[in-house]
């Protein structure tokens, strides 16, 4: 990794309210629930947080709720304050508001009411990548010294006004089985320090699309708009989530490990001394497929999607919240995000260095 890396300071991490199983989703949808049983054992994930209620379908969280709990915590842990934030780059598949970009609200909320440079990236599983990717350019390059980066995902209820949540089609409902709501922020600068995280080596790709195994999620949520948009169709109530997952664990282990050796090569690493992998988050069924394809049993999974589910642009900071801890002097991690219905790849390189003070 060239002398050029960013030093990668402290991760933070919110959830919305608590875990949701399996049984409890199939319980609310009965009418689905052998189901829910079907999905949680294809896709080895048994809980998940929910930023709205599954008996009523309210939104109790908000994305710039989460947002700015997880930048708080990682402030926090790095033992900055607000002013020392000089950028904020957020990556979201579902912003939000149109008008008001949700970077802006947490940037708020967490007092940065000074001059900063804020950016919102609106992708995929791999907006994570292409944040870290986006702030550490702009570090890179002199105008900006330390950057919060935040990823977060919070997915609109999936309940049509008026109608019983076991009332809803349960051939699309309960795609919510695989998602997870959440948010996760990190800390990057390019100040001096006696040790450091090296965050570098960002590849990201796109090759095509492959609408078989595309997962979509609908902005507006399950009340659907007032009228249908072109090549969509004219029914009201669309779920916000439908498409077909089980083809997108299919492609995203092969996609996962084209990145791998893509990116180890940008990086001149060789894989026998990778100590650590951060496999896609798609399922975790699909995180094992990866490990026993790239066929290193000495590098480390992390891996926590089967307890907090899909969480999309906030699945990255999970995993590396797991890996900082667990680093030593001369570690190297590789973290993998891929979206298998557009092909697109990416993947984010740390190390860890002692450095004289």
């Amino acid at each position: 990794m060239s002398d050029q890396s960013v030093r990668l300071l402290s991760v933070g991490t919110a959830l919305p309210g608590t875990p949701v199983d399996n049984a409890m989703l199939a319980s609310t949808f009965h009418r689905a629930r052998a189901r829910a049983e079907r999905i949680g054992s294809a896709t080895g994930i048994d809980t998940r947080h929910l930023g709205f209620d599954i008996e009523t379908g309210k939104q109790n969280y908000s994305l710039v709720d989460l947002g700015s709990e997880a930048g708080g915590k990682a402030l926090w842990a790095a033992r900055l304050r607000p002013h020392n934030i000089d950028l904020v780059v957020l990556g979201t598949s579902a912003p939000g508001e149109l008008s008001l970009p949700a970077v802006d609200l947490v940037a708020a909320r967490l007092g940065i009411h000074h001059v900063v440079t804020t950016l919102q990236i609106r992708s995929g599983c791999a907006g994570a990548v292409q944040a870290f990717s986006i702030a550490r350019r702009l570090l890179i390059c002199g105008r900006h010294r330390t950057a919060l980066v935040i990823g977060a995902e919070v997915t609109p209820s999936p309940y049509t006004p008026g109608v019983r949540a076991d009332a809803h089609d349960p051939s699309r409902l309960l795609d919510i089985l695989v998602l997870g709501d959440g948010a996760g922020a990190a800390i990057l600068t390019t100040d001096p320090a006696g040790h450091e995280h090296a965050a570098g080596g960002a590849l990201l790709s796109y090759a095509g699309s492959n609408h078989a195994s595309e997962r979509i999620v609908e902005w507006h949520g399950a009340g659907g708009l007032d009228g249908p948009r072109p090549q969509e169709p004219a029914e009201r109530g669309t779920p916000p989530t439908h498409g077909e997952g089980e083809a997108a664990d299919d492609s995203a282990a092969d996609l996962a490990a084209e990145t791998w050796g893509e990116l180890l090569q940008t990086l001149q690493w060789d894989e026998d001394d990778i100590d650590f992998l951060l496999p896609p988050q798609v399922s975790h069924h699909t995180a094992g497929r990866v490990t026993r394809l790239l066929a290193v049993p000495d590098t480390q999974q992390i891996t926590c999607v089967r307890e907090i589910g899909n969480t999309g642009n906030a699945a990255l900071f999970f995993q590396l919240q797991q890996l900082l801890p667990r680093m030593g002097a001369g570690d190297r991690a590789v973290g993998v995000s891929v979206e298998p219905g557009r092909r697109i790849k990416s993947g984010l390189a740390v190390e860890m260095r002692l450095n004289p003070v």
